[in-house]
């Protein structure tokens, strides 16, 4: 089953996530290369990198805002846990971790849940974009609120076994097939059950 890309070191999985936020796949899998190439370890990362680690993600996107946001997780990291690691989560319940993740800056709920299924086990469902467009074109759920108000509701109907294989099957779904403004229905596995196909074959 594809990680498409995601680390299994949480703390990886955390600046691989925070990277992610509002660019493409290539653009932000990049810049985790370029950074890591750069810095090696990430105890040598320090405030005064700041510019630099601008510099390097500057592709990605936000660049100011994430390298802020980089910079001020491992100091809140280290002084949480006197170390700079997520090891320690591994002992934790699952809404304790989600409850820690979500207050690093640039981490929320979904983000949060990714760290948690791809580096920790934890059977959760990030509901990103690609999962909460394709849910709502299935006909899973038509309502006009956010996103952010959907990931405890969605994750409770999805039984705990399948969470991991949906999640990543609905994301390269979403990458390859049905995409935001454009869909290849025909190619689609899930046409015979998809509500948004019905009503493209009657238009």
């Amino acid at each position: 089953m594809s990680r498409h890309g995601n680390k299994a070191n949480p703390l990886d999985e955390v600046i691989y996530i925070l990277l992610s936020s509002q660019t493409d796949e290539k653009k932000f899998q990049q810049a985790y290369t370029d950074l890591k190439r750069r810095f090696h370890s990430w105890k040598r990362l320090s405030r005064n990198d700041i510019r630099a680690i601008s510099a390097i993600i500057e592709p990605a996107g936000l660049s100011k805002v994430k390298s802020e946001n980089i910079v001020t997780l491992f100091e809140m990291i280290e002084n949480n846990f006197g170390v700079r690691s997520l090891a320690q989560l591994k002992k934790m319940p699952d809404d304790v971790v989600e409850n820690y993740l979500c207050s690093l800056p640039g981490i929320g709920k979904k983000s949060a849940r990714c760290v948690m299924m791809y580096s920790l086990n934890r059977q959760v469902f990030p509901l990103d974009t690609h999962c909460f467009r394709i849910l709502k074109r299935l006909g899973a759920h038509d309502y006009p609120h956010p996103i952010r108000r959907w990931h405890d509701r969605i994750q409770e109907i999805v039984p705990k076994d399948i969470r991991y294989a949906l999640h990543v099957t609905l994301l390269s779904l979403g990458r390859d097939l049905c995409r935001s403004l454009t869909t290849n229905c025909g190619k689609c596995p899930l046409k015979e059950i998809c509500c948004h196909y019905e009503e493209n074959k009657k238009s």
